[in-house]
């Protein structure tokens, strides 16, 4: 089930869906979303956000601290 957001970031919109395979608790640290025709997995790590997989587009550290912003608040994450 896709989940479509939005965040505007550096004057810009990005549209990006959220892909759940399984129910988002507090301790979700993976996400998987599709930004674009792109699937990126995106994982928490003590110092933000960052990319896991490696084949997909490279999106910048900013950008990614700030989709992972929007999806720890849209999902209260710990």
């Amino acid at each position: 089930m896709e989940h479509p957001l939005r965040i505007t970031h550096n004057n810009s919109d990005y549209v990006f869906k959220l892909i759940k395979d399984s129910p988002v608790t507090k301790e979700t640290k993976e996400f998987r979303i599709r930004l674009g025709e792109e699937e990126i997995l995106i994982c928490k790590t003590p110092t933000g956000w960052a990319q896991k997989n490696s084949d997909a587009q490279h999106l910048k550290p900013d950008l990614l601290n700030a989709i992972g912003h929007s999806l720890s608040l849209r999902f209260r994450l710990s």
